[in-house]
């Protein structure tokens, strides 16, 4: 072998002893008897609470029986409880744009030139780009994260190296995976009594944004009614700040009104 090879291979390996390992990273382990439940998801929220502004674009893709839409979003969010979506088509149309807070929402359809109101709590009235959605797992979806708190109900195993931990939710089961090394949630599960998974969550392609773990690509799909909503994030900026007109869209003055009561 010659000289400069042998030369090249004695600085990589003097190098990766020098930088403990800096080509072949030890895998972590999940471990339960060094990491108590409640402090894992304490470092989960840690993670996603840090983010209080978000302002986003990339692909989103409805699909649903008998129909489906796939388009290039805009995506603005305040301090969790301003939220703006504008949705465009091919080669630039406008086809959607939706803001909701804690309050109220509205909608808008250039297609129908038709505005829709009404409160948050009826906001799953509102068929958002051919899709039932709620404001908090709409919510979850553009910002990559879920609310979900230990309790002394809430049971944890270790399943294909993540910790899986498992409480009651209304009338059904909730179960989230989280990651042992980067502390986030990857997948979460709604599930009935029998086990029928009715809904997932998963979370994809994490990448530290301002010090902050965000995953690139976000899908829920409801299993019942066959609907699957996904985001594919090209470009996120977090906690900068957002002027207030990114907020507003215009209505012509000749669109329909309606409001859901």
């Amino acid at each position: 072998m010659p000289k400069s090879v042998l030369s090249l291979l004695s600085a990589l390996f003097l190098l990766q002893l020098v930088t403990g390992c800096a080509f072949f990273k030890p895998k972590i382990i999940a471990d339960l008897t060094k990491n108590e439940p409640g402090e894992i998801l304490a470092r989960v929220s840690q993670n996603h609470d840090r983010i209080h502004a978000l302002s986003g674009k990339g692909l989103i893709v409805v699909e649903m029986p008998g129909n489906a839409f796939q388009g290039n979003a805009t995506i603005e969010v305040l301090r969790r409880d301003s939220l703006f979506i504008k949705a465009e088509a091919a080669f630039g149309i406008d086809v959607g744009y939706f803001f909701a807070n804690r309050k109220m929402f509205a909608h808008y359809s250039p297609f129908e030139n038709a505005l829709y109101r009404g409160p948050i709590e009826k906001v799953n009235k509102l068929i958002l780009f051919q899709m039932k959605i709620t404001y908090d797992e709409l919510l979850s979806a553009v910002l990559g994260t879920l609310d979900f708190k230990f309790t002394q109900e809430t049971s944890v195993s270790i399943e294909n190296n993540h910790y899986i931990f498992r409480q009651k939710r209304d009338s059904h089961w909730l179960s989230v995976a989280v990651d042992p090394a980067k502390y986030v949630i990857t997948k979460a599960e709604l599930a009935t009594d029998a086990g029928k998974i009715i809904a997932r969550q998963e979370f994809k392609f994490f990448h530290k944004i301002n010090g902050i773990w965000f995953p690139k690509s976000v899908q829920l799909r409801k299993l019942d009614s066959r609907e699957r909503l996904t985001i594919k994030y090209s470009k996120v900026e977090l906690n900068k700040a957002i002027p207030p007109n990114k907020f507003d869209f215009k209505v012509p003055g000749d669109a329909r009104r309606y409001r859901l009561k």
